[in-house]
């Protein structure tokens, strides 16, 4: 167990940024981050989707477009999953992913894969947040129909009350 833990991308990016002249202490080692036992099963269930939807999508002759897209959806499922199960800051979780930005045509799969976030977000918020149902249905642009903006003579006198 130990030893898969050592050996995981997400372990290595720790070392990385913990260890001093690239040694490994003890002491380090005791700071690791596990996953909690209880987010594994939902790792394993986000596996096993994935796994059947690209069983699914080999089957048929042809990768439709909707197919690529769940298929690449899935995949980041099982990696915001993974990490929801490590329950790191929002901020390590984002400086992690941001580390592997560049290099996802080096995850060989058999469909698109764009990458976690999208090149201008900026928000730290974790992976499972951000594809989670509570930011997905607030993505539009439904708060410029419910909130007007301010009529220019009232933007005024708020930016001179502020200062």
């Amino acid at each position: 167990m130990i030893e898969a833990v050592v050996n995981s991308p997400l372990a290595s990016a720790f070392i990385l940024e913990h260890a001093t002249d690239r040694h490994l202490t003890n002491v380090i080692m005791k700071q690791l981050p596990l996953p909690k036992r209880t987010g594994l099963t939902d790792v394993v269930a986000a596996v096993r989707r994935y796994h059947v939807a690209l069983e699914a999508a080999a089957a048929s002759a042809l990768m439709t477009p909707a197919a690529d897209e769940m298929l690449e959806a899935l995949l980041i499922d099982i990696d915001a999953q993974l990490l929801k199960a490590y329950d790191l800051p929002p901020r390590l979780e984002r400086r992690l992913l941001e580390t592997f930005r560049g290099h996802e045509a080096e995850r060989h799969v058999a469909h698109t894969f764009r990458g976690w976030f999208p090149e201008d977000f900026t928000a730290f918020l974790p992976l499972h947040e951000f594809i989670g149902p509570l930011i997905r249905e607030n993505r539009d642009t439904w708060p410029l129909d419910v909130f007007t903006p301010a009529p220019p003579n009232e933007a005024e006198r708020l930016r001179r009350y502020v200062r």
